[in-house]
């Protein structure tokens, strides 16, 4: 009977210990699933800050662009009626002649 009594708590004490491990695995298992998420959340998070902050630069970029091109053109509008200020003025003066004639 002891014997019998023996093997009996034996495979109780191996059935706790099976269930053991299997909460133990489960909980590890779900401990590594959300160290995933983590982990994948994170990621993601660095990936849109990364995007945000080339989308900043790139506009600053182009604004900074935009604005040379802005005042490149009005030196050239500027330089372009010096130029031809003059010119008018000459061609006016003529037309004037002409008709006074």
């Amino acid at each position: 009977m002891e014997l019998i009594k023996n093997i009996k708590d034996s495979e109780k004490k191996a059935e706790e210990i099976i269930e053991q491990a299997r909460q133990e695995a489960t909980e590890q298992s779900e401990q590594k699933r959300k160290q995933r998420e983590e982990k994948l959340e994170k990621a993601h998070q660095q990936r849109n800050e990364a995007i945000s902050k080339a989308q900043q630069q790139a506009e600053q970029q182009a604004q900074a662009e935009a604005e040379k091109l802005k005042a490149n053109l009005q030196d050239e509008l500027n330089k372009l009626h010096e130029e031809t200020a003059g010119r008018i003025d000459s061609a006016v003066n003529k037309v004037v002649e002409h008709i006074k004639e």
